[in-house]
Formats: structure tokens, C-alpha cells, sequence
């Protein structure tokens, strides 16, 4: 538990963090953007953003993971703000912090874990997208 809140905290620290050098910088250049909506990181990190609020991205992330089978180890709510889960798969292990912005748009971020992070990325990908569907958020 008390780990969770840790990971949470270091990810609205994030969040706020670079929010602020974003709205300086600029618009972001088109051949910086990365493919299909998703953020990647090397570190296998994915990152995306919706319209919809916390709790309904939390309850939309645990039917796809029920229909993907996978098992939900852990799960934290921190009212309508922030939330995470932890899930594993046959082949993939990922946890899934979601946290809302001020830009009234609730961000998630994948973290995958274990050996196999490149293997893994498309799954997480898959996941994100699946999610999206499930949030009726439109596709970019």
C-alpha cells in the first residue's frame, strides 16, 4: 500500500512537474510525435490521455483486463484524483496509474515490468487501445 502511494505521488510529481515546460516550449513539432497516440518511453513506459474521469478508467481498465485474463494483483483508489492497478498476464506484468489533470483529462500511465519490455510493448499498446474503445474515446 504504502508503495502504491509512493509510485502515485512520484507520478503527480511528474505530471506537474512538466507541465509547466510544455506550455512554455510551444507547440510540439510533428516529427516529435509519437505513432498512434501513445507516448513510449525506452524504460517501457506508455502513456496516453482521456476525456473520461478517473473512477470510469478504472472500472473500463478492470473489464479489459477481465477480458484480456488478466489477473488484478492490487488495486488503489485515491478518490477522483488518482487510482492505480497491478495486472499480469501470461507473458506481461504492468502497472496502470491513472491521474487527473488540469486540463480536465485524466492521464495513464503503463509501466511494464519484467525482462521482456520490447516483447511487451505491443501487448501494452493493445491494452491502451482496447481501453480507449472501451471509454468510446474517439482514435487520433
Amino acid at each position: 500500500m504504502r508503495r502504491s502511494h509512493l509510485f502515485l505521488s512520484l507520478i503527480l510529481l511528474q505530471a506537474c512537474s512538466t507541465a509547466s515546460p510544455a506550455r512554455d516550449a510551444g507547440p510540439p513539432s510533428e516529427s516529435a510525435a509519437p505513432p498512434a497516440g501513445v507516448a513510449g518511453k525506452p524504460d517501457g513506459t506508455l502513456e496516453r490521455s482521456y476525456r473520461s474521469s478517473v473512477p470510469l478508467c478504472v472500472d473500463a481498465a478492470l473489464r479489459v483486463c477481465r477480458e484480456r485474463e488478466f489477473q488484478v494483483r492490487a488495486q488503489d483508489r485515491s478518490g477522483d484524483q488518482a487510482a492505480s492497478l497491478r495486472a499480469q498476464g501470461r507473458s506481461i506484468d504492468f502497472t496502470l496509474a491513472f491521474a487527473r489533470t488540469p486540463a480536465q483529462r485524466t492521464r495513464a500511465v503503463l509501466q511494464l515490468q519484467g525482462r521482456a519490455l520490447a516483447e511487451n510493448r505491443e501487448e501494452a499498446v493493445r491494452l491502451l487501445d482496447r481501453l480507449g474503445e472501451a471509454l468510446l474515446e474517439p482514435r487520433d
